[in-house]
């Protein structure tokens, strides 16, 4: 992705402690991250190389930035906020891309008789995929309405029909008991309506209800409704069974599937050894709502 929110206030007051130059190369390491969608890699030296950190003292900043600011996994220095909103620019385009699929924006309607309308000097930008660029694929989260704190969060933090959901990987996410409500903008013409409240507690709810074996989630928080909601918001646009939903009930329905699903599986009910580099590593609520967690469930990875 080459766009993401910037907000001034949030960046200023979870940098205060920087220095200037740290400031400099904290934002170096967020472009890097949003350019490649994936977490930054493992070895520090590599790193600076990306972002042209030459001198001893910029190596060594970059090295406490990323244990400041970023969670370490076996995928890399991952950030939840910069995850987040990875999500929501790829819900963004998908929801374009299926509204393209449907023709796109449909015609003004017009009194029978009425001359056709002149040409604008600056028409409307088109909805769904056109050959070339196309501005709407970007999926900028501002201009679906997310009004999230824009200051990453950089604590530890996916039916009966479905398919399996297999092996290891781990990485979680962390998280305010609050039913999360996003603002979207106004829908256009012909297109889809998003779903604008995540019910995070009954979602929690089911984890318990379907997963009664795995650890419990004890504080509902704001990082932890945040990935939550994320999560909600790409399951609804999903094409793959259980998700894809349109009502809220139909979400929990989804959701409850895919925890049926996870609770079929040894490795995701903790009921296989621990690796020899995760002797502690247990799947959990945050594990699979996790990006990586998510997708590779779906994609029958944790199943034998």
């Amino acid at each position: 992705m080459h766009f993401y929110p910037h907000n001034i206030k949030d960046f200023r007051s979870g940098t205060v402690s920087m220095t200037r130059m740290e400031r400099w190369l904290y934002r170096d390491l967020l472009d890097c991250y949003y350019d490649t969608e994936q977490p930054l890699p493992l070895d520090v030296d590599k790193v600076c190389r990306m972002i042209g950190a030459r001198e001893a003292q910029e190596k060594a900043a970059v090295a406490e930035i990323l244990d400041f600011k970023f969670t370490k996994t076996d995928a890399g220095y991952a950030q939840e906020r910069c995850d987040a909103e990875i999500a929501a620019y790829h819900a963004k385009a998908a929801t374009a891309q299926e509204n393209g699929k449907k023709g796109g924006r449909p015609p003004k309607n017009r009194k029978p008789g009425a001359p056709e309308p002149e040409a604008e000097d600056n028409p409307e930008k088109p909805s769904g995929f056109q050959s070339g660029f196309n501005p709407d694929a970007i999926g900028n989260p501002a201009e679906i309405g997310l009004k999230t704190n824009q200051e990453p969060v950089t604590n530890k933090t996916t039916t009966t029909t479905s398919p399996a959901l297999r092996s290891e990987d781990p990485e979680a996410a962390a998280g305010e008991h609050e039913e999360f409500t996003l603002t979207p903008a106004p829908a256009k013409p012909g297109e889809q309506k998003p779903l604008t409240s995540c019910p995070v507690q009954k979602i929690v709810d089911l984890y318990h209800e379907c997963m009664p074996n795995n650890p419990r989630v004890k504080v509902v928080n704001k990082p932890r409704s945040g990935a939550m909601k994320y999560r909600w918001i790409e399951a609804a646009v999903l094409t793959c069974k259980p998700f894809g939903y349109k009502t809220q009930a139909e979400g929990l329905a989804a959701w409850r599937a895919y925890f049926e699903v996870c609770n079929e599986s040894d490795f995701l009910t903790n009921k296989t050894p621990p690796s020899a580099s995760h002797p502690n590593f247990k799947v959990d609520f945050d594990f699979l709502i996790s990006p990586n967690g998510f997708a590779k469930a779906l994609e029958n990875r944790y199943h034998s």
